[in-house]
């Protein structure tokens, strides 16, 4: 009888388990600080960065100086500043769909939103951090797709880019010599992905206590 009951509750979603539960404010925080964190810094630093490194000649095609932006390493061939344009998703990936993945930004957005708020997942702690995250990183990375993030001198063809400027090399290593440059929205959104694989482990795989102590209290 208690092994049917324990199996019932594991099953029973979000919103049943805490239903009738105030949220305290912080949890609401949990979610809202971790993406307005991710977003300032992201924004903050491509803007530092663009401001000082980026040559806007050296990214038009038409000029006779076009090249790649110049290397400024922080630690000798490993890692430093390289400022360069993303046409397309994290590490170049469909490159000329920029209003595509601004589009799946603002529905993922609103997708973790709903998650969060309609199908109770904000009263799960790790998950709510994981969302504001991800949310975080979405946000920046939307910003500039939508062209925010381009000044008056930019080529037109690169005004809707994302704008990276992290460098990281380990010469002979393949895959990472160099590996494409990102930037912190791309940090916040691979952390996120990592957190959320986590997540789905512990949902996956409960705690051996939690669920002892769920059938003796049910039983």
């Amino acid at each position: 009888m208690s092994s049917k009951v324990l199996n019932t509750n594991s099953e029973a979603s979000l919103t049943d388990r805490t239903k009738g539960r105030r949220l305290p404010w912080h949890r609401h925080a949990l979610f809202f600080l971790p993406c307005l964190l991710g977003v300032t810094l992201d924004l903050v630093t491509k803007s530092f960065m663009f401001r000082h490194y980026f040559d806007p000649l050296r990214a038009d095609s038409t000029s006779a100086e076009y090249a790649p932006q110049f290397q400024h390493w922080w630690i000798d061939r490993i890692f430093g500043i390289q400022t360069a344009t993303n046409p397309g998703a994290l590490f170049g990936l469909g490159q000329g769909y920029q209003w595509v993945f601004a589009m799946v930004s603002i529905l993922l957005i609103l997708g973790f939103i709903v998650w969060l708020y309609l199908y109770g997942g904000i009263h799960d702690r790790w998950l709510t951090l994981t969302l504001g995250v991800v949310c975080g990183g979405a946000l920046g990375n939307f910003y500039d797709r939508i062209g925010l993030g381009s000044l008056p001198d930019y080529p037109v063809e690169i005004q809707y880019n994302v704008r990276d400027w992290i460098l990281f090399n380990l010469d002979g290593v393949r895959g990472f010599s160099p590996w494409p440059n990102f930037n912190i929205a791309d940090v916040c959104c691979v952390c996120g992905a990592i957190m959320m694989v986590i997540y789905a482990y512990r949902t996956e795989h409960p705690p051996a206590s939690n669920s002892t102590e769920t059938d003796s209290d049910k039983s």
